[in-house]
């Protein structure tokens, strides 16, 4: 992950706006101090967990007060003049993501707890579900769902046979990745089309096409960090009317503006950190469970969105992931 970030740092060296790749690179940095804080905490696992329980209760509570009273605030109005649910968030799909995270979490807590009235949780539960619901965003629900259920293998079964499904899960999602047009593309738009929604996923799979194509103009370094769209948003909007500023998909978003390079780092670091995860979940399934689940939610939902390399709490798990097997002694004596 340090390669990665310097690689970042230096893309400002072939970046067009390189002052911008600075600033937004400088933002990201803070989310890795902000891991160090965390993990470097007397007991990090406790500190991670109040962390996480205070801000989904934050955004939750908050997201519903703007939603309610402050309509100006909390709602979002698309190109199109749609006006849609956003909460504190920019958008309604990033406020599902947090939602769906915030539900886990809760559940898990409930598990952990093994107490289903802790009125804390309740709430942050309820309106996480309802905040989730009222957004509209489809990919959402099935993220939920999807944590729901790996929650229950987390729990339920012992590690080894969760290896070996977790390895079914990497196996697949390599194959699903590497054979995109032919059936990844098909399966999602089946999948979106039963939940009523457009089968292009909003134009999503063409774009998509398009980007890789613009992409590859600079295959190896990209256009620099954060810095594609600047370039080539008004060749993209002019093609597609709903405007996009992002790629709608976290790896196609490393390749356009760090290339292959930055792709394959982000990549290692992912398997590395899997790994990791893996061999820890052998002492402690609960907490480690946890993550693991955290981590395959956000692979999938940047499958339609992009939150890879960018300031939230999506970014923030996965930094935390790649440290959590390190002894904190170590990691301060490294530092």
């Amino acid at each position: 992950m340090i390669v990665l970030y310097l690689f970042a740092l230096l893309s400002m060296m072939w970046a067009v706006y390189s002052l911008v790749s600075f600033k937004r690179w400088i933002m990201i940095f803070g989310h890795l101090l902000m891991v160090y804080l965390v993990f470097n905490h007397e007991d990090n696992q406790k500190a991670f967990e109040h962390l996480l329980r205070r801000y989904f209760f934050i955004i939750t509570t908050l997201s519903l007060l703007l939603v309610k009273f402050f309509k100006n605030l909390g709602f979002e109005r698309t190109v199109h003049g749609t006006k849609v649910w956003a909460g504190v968030m920019t958008h309604k799909n990033e406020l599902g993501a947090a939602c769906a995270l915030a539900i886990i979490f809760a559940i898990w807590r409930f598990i952990k707890n093994k107490n289903w009235t802790i009125m804390f949780e309740v709430v942050v539960l309820l309106i996480s579900f309802y905040l989730m619901i009222r957004s509209g965003s489809a990919t959402a629900i099935i993220l939920a769902l999807l944590g729901i259920l790996l929650l229950f293998v987390v729990s339920k079964y012992d590690i080894n046979k969760i290896k070996k499904l977790f390895a079914v899960y990497i196996i697949a999602f390599i194959l699903i990745m590497i054979i995109w047009q032919d059936f990844f593309s098909n399966t999602l738009t089946s999948l979106f089309s039963a939940l009523g929604r457009e089968t292009t996923l909003t134009g999503r799979i063409p774009m998509w096409r398009d980007l890789i194509k613009m992409g590859s103009k600079h295959f190896w370094l990209g256009c620099g960090y954060e810095n594609f769209w600047l370039t080539n948003f008004s060749q993209v909007w002019s093609k597609y009317s709903f405007r996009p500023n992002q790629a709608h998909n976290g790896y196609i978003e490393i390749f356009l503006n760090l290339g292959l390079i930055g792709f394959i780092l982000f990549m290692i670091y992912l398997i590395n950190g899997f790994r990791k995860v893996i061999g820890l979940m052998e002492g402690d399934k609960g907490f480690y469970g946890l993550i693991m689940v955290y981590v395959i939610m956000i692979l999938f939902n940047n499958i339609t969105e992009a939150f890879f390399l960018k300031p939230n709490l999506e970014w923030f798990l996965l930094l935390y992931m790649g440290v959590i097997g390190i002894e904190s002694k170590d990691f301060t004596a490294n530092t």
